[in-house]
């Protein structure tokens, strides 16, 4: 998923912001989170990398794994 400042870019692509995207899935369990980073420099993947960082990218790439929660959690 495209992250960072929101906005529409190229009136084709939205980026989204980290906490609004989590609000979309809040009924899901966030198993996983990485963010690969825009820039010249490939980085790769960065776990559970802070919000701050992950609203910094003009053009990042956010990978979410959610699933359902189980039965007896709340």
């Amino acid at each position: 998923m495209p992250v960072g400042r929101t906005r529409i870019q190229y009136n084709a692509h939205r980026i989204y912001d980290d906490a609004e995207f989590r609000d979309y899935f809040a009924d899901l369990e966030l198993v996983e989170f990485a963010l690969i980073p825009d820039g010249e420099v490939p980085i790769g993947l960065i776990y559970d990398a802070p919000r701050d960082l992950v609203n910094a990218q003009e053009y990042g790439c956010g990978c979410y794994w959610f699933k359902k929660p189980s039965a007896g959690s709340a």
